[in-house]
């Protein structure tokens, strides 16, 4: 029996199983040895922490754009068009 607080509610939904893709996250770019002494090691390293962070950035954007389709309220980035 449901409580009357609860009754005009819908339940939860009951599989929320994201992509894959939303539940793996790479290992930040160690910065190399060669870093202290080259400048193109040492930017090619900035370059690659960029990309990972982009990366882990489009990963919550699309997580939290998947809960929303899922029906969950969130606040998220606007999506592109």
């Amino acid at each position: 029996m449901l409580a009357s607080s609860c009754a005009d509610k819908l339940p939860p939904p009951a599989n929320l199983n994201p992509p894959a893709d939303l539940l793996a996250r790479a290992d930040k770019p160690v910065m190399p040895p060669e870093a202290l002494t080259s400048e193109a090691a040492y930017e090619g390293w900035r370059e690659d922490v960029n990309d990972w962070g982009e990366t882990n950035a489009g990963v919550i954007d699309r997580a939290c754009w998947w809960f929303q389709d899922a029906g969950i309220k969130l606040d998220c980035r606007k999506r592109p068009e």
